[in-house]
Parts: structure tokens; sequence; C-alpha cells
């Protein structure tokens, strides 16, 4: 799923995402949902499981919540980041499960926030009361922020 139209709203509620972010034919991977540069991405109480290669969610969103959702790589899962915002924004991500498996395609952290570039305002970064897993003898970091607006973490 994706989307891209500045002022626009999309709301993800109780929904399943399996499997989903196949590469194929050496191009670009997909993600579970990809929103473009819209006003606001709002994900709760989905499911993410054995996503491929992309992340389970990829926003350009001006503000970004996931709330209660499971994202999980599971045995077999090769996804990159649970959640990434390349240009920054606002960030809420709160009351998740998020577990990176053996197989994940990045180890570095399960939620990224900047790494393309800070392009958009970002007033808040809140990460509140998930819990996170890192399967697989690696290390990994909840969050990797390259913002200069500070995260509160808190739970």
């Amino acid at each position: 799923m994706s989307g891209a139209l500045p002022g626009a709203k999309i709301n993800i509620r109780d929904r399943e995402f399996i499997g989903a972010g196949r590469c194929e034919g050496g191009g670009g991977c997909a993600h579970g949902i990809y929103a473009g540069h819209i006003g606001l991405l709002r994900v709760e109480h989905s499911r993410f499981i054995r996503t491929r290669s992309g992340h389970h969610i990829k926003s350009r969103a001006l503000r970004t919540e996931v709330i209660g959702c499971d994202m999980s790589d599971g045995a077999d899962g090769t996804s990159s980041f649970a959640v990434d915002v390349p240009n920054g924004g606002a960030v809420e991500v709160r009351d998740n499960h998020i577990q990176k498996g053996p197989r994940s395609g990045n180890h570095l952290a399960a939620i990224m926030i900047g790494e393309e570039g800070v392009s958009q305002p970002t007033p808040e970064i809140i990460v509140a009361h998930n819990t996170f897993r890192a399967d697989g003898g690696y290390g990994s970091y909840l969050l990797d922020n390259r913002t200069a607006t500070a995260a509160v973490l808190t739970g």
C-alpha cells in the first residue's frame, strides 16, 4: 500500500500484512505499507508478519503514528526496519510488539528516523510502551534517531 497526496490522511486499523515486500528482478523491494508525502499515516492494531526485505512500515508523512501493532519477522522474515521514517516528521510509536528475526536484513535498529535526510519539521518523537526483541545473536537498537529532535522513550 502506498500514497503521496500532501495533506491526505491514511488510517489503517485491524489489518494483516503477511509475507509482504518481495524483491523481484533486482529492482527495489516493496514494504508492508509505504506512505509518501501525506499529512498523516496512522496504523493501529495491525499485524505485520514475515515481511521480506523491505520495511514493515515506511512513512514520509508529516505525522506517523503506529499504535498497538505486532511487527514480527518470525524465523523466516527478512525485513529491514519495523518502522522507517526517512525524512523526519512527528512520530508516535507506542504499545507495539516488535521482533527482529535471525534473518533480518538490517540489524541496526527496529525504528529508524531521518536516515535519508531530515526534510520536514520534526516537532516530537514519542516511543512508548513497546516491547522489542532481536533474535539471532546480534545486537540491535530499538531506535536510531538521526534528527535534531530529542526522542522521548518511556515504558
